[in-house]
């Protein structure tokens, strides 16, 4: 909501629509590829949403929150860029007749206190700090506020995780929309 709220305050359309298609603790490589389930249910829903608005509607943009589910070993996280770059050909091929170089906002993942339950996140993290397309607006977790929790590996019981900081708290969601939101702004895609 804070992005949409953000839009709105800096004028940057009178009307803001969100498709919300997200699904948490899925990966891009299982889940939101190409012909994958996830990523044939956004097709579905965009397409819905699109018809439902009318012929006046407009889809203006994607906000891409995703990655920690790509953490687990190093090849899927290793290769984040590039199965970023396919999946985002294809969505732009098969968005095109709404909008053939759909500007996205990508969410840089914070590696600050959570390496030890997503092990690669580092690598991922700099895996999409690398992504190199002029329509991909990147803002970084980081600094965003989480909920720090300890939890015990679910392979070894008897080791437990210390203050990890696996979700955001609303404040850091509502930083995080706000940043992106500005950052989408900004850019002139609109």
């Amino acid at each position: 909501m804070g992005f949409g709220r953000v839009l709105l305050q800096m004028n940057v359309s009178a009307r803001v629509g969100f498709v919300a298609v997200g699904l948490g603790s899925t990966s891009l490589m299982d889940d939101w590829c190409p012909g994958c389930k996830q990523y044939n249910e956004m097709m579905t829903t965009v397409a819905r949403a699109m018809a439902a608005a009318g012929p006046s509607a407009r889809l203006r943009g994607m906000v891409w929150v995703q990655g920690e589910s790509d953490t687990g070993n190093d090849w899927t996280a290793g290769s984040y860029r590039e199965r970023f770059s396919t999946f985002l050909a294809t969505l732009r091929a098969d968005l095109s007749p709404h909008h053939p170089q759909l500007p996205v906002v990508l969410s840089i993942m914070s590696a600050r206190q959570r390496v030890s339950i997503f092990p690669y996140i580092e690598l991922v993290r700099s895996q999409q700090a690398a992504i190199n397309d002029a329509a991909v607006l990147k803002v970084d977790q980081q600094d965003y506020a989480f909920y720090l929790s300890s939890m015990a590996d679910p392979y070894n019981p008897s080791r437990v995780w210390w203050d990890q900081a696996i979700h955001m708290t609303q404040d850091g969601q509502c930083d995080m929309g706000a940043d992106m939101a500005a950052a989408y702004a900004a850019s002139g895609m609109q």
